[in-house]
């Protein structure tokens, strides 16, 4: 019997149990910015109370995805916290152009010397117990925390509802079964790795993200798009 009739005949047997993903309860989430990743999530965006994991080397744009939600948590008068190493600064330009009154104030940035894991943990459980920030993203750089660790980050981002999104320049991170998603930005492509109720790995095309981020390529045609596919310069 080949796999497909046998999901045939276990799809018949669950029909009157089964249904569909519009009659779940979604669970609260935090919109990622691009309208494609949140689509494909089965919550709208980086999910509340939980874990998320971004990772891809530097210059690929992990940090850029991470900052995407940021416009729209802004102009709600919401707060969000960003904690990273020193060499790993944000770049606020692009998002002081879409914030709608240019005001970066309800964005917490804390920036740590600190190599030593204890020391990350510390912070991040420190900005989890606020209980202020709607999104907190952590820029782990080379660091690995352990399951333990992960475990009770996880416990803290349930208890105050917040979304944690750890970001990493890892090339092969410890993939905790506790991350509700996780995403890999490579050269060519985005993977979602992991996403809760959908099918994955999922793939989205690079230049899709950057004509989404940047306001003078989104408005460009799909033609257009597809013409400016193989140069680097504009999507590399």
């Amino acid at each position: 019997m080949s796999k497909a009739e046998q999901i045939s005949q276990l799809r018949n047997r669950l029909a009157g149990q089964l249904i569909s993903c519009d009659h779940i309860k979604r669970p609260h989430a935090i919109s990622t910015g691009w309208p494609e990743l949140d689509r494909f999530f089965l919550w709208p965006g980086w999910p509340k109370g939980e874990i998320s994991l971004i990772y891809g080397p530097e210059g690929l744009g992990p940090t850029r995805l991470w900052m995407k939600c940021l416009p729209q948590i802004i102009g709600q008068q919401l707060w969000a916290a960003w904690l990273s190493p020193k060499n790993l600064r944000l770049c606020p330009w692009d998002l002081f152009q879409q914030t709608q009154s240019g005001n970066l104030s309800r964005l917490f940035i804390v920036e740590t010397p600190s190599d030593q894991i204890k020391d990350w943990l510390w912070v991040t459980t420190e900005l989890l117990s606020v209980s202020l920030f709607e999104i907190i993203g952590c820029h782990w750089d080379q660091l690995s925390p352990k399951p333990a660790q992960i475990h009770k980050l996880k416990r803290l981002a349930e208890r105050y509802q917040c979304a944690l999104v750890i970001l990493t320049q890892q090339e092969k991170p410890f993939k905790s079964p506790l991350y509700a998603a996780i995403v890999q930005v490579g050269k060519n492509s985005i993977c979602i790795e992991r996403a809760q109720h959908r099918p994955t790995p999922h793939f989205f095309q690079r230049r899709l993200f950057y004509a989404d981020f940047m306001p003078q390529f989104k408005s460009l045609p799909t033609a257009a798009l597809n013409d400016q596919e193989d140069k680097p310069v504009l999507f590399g």
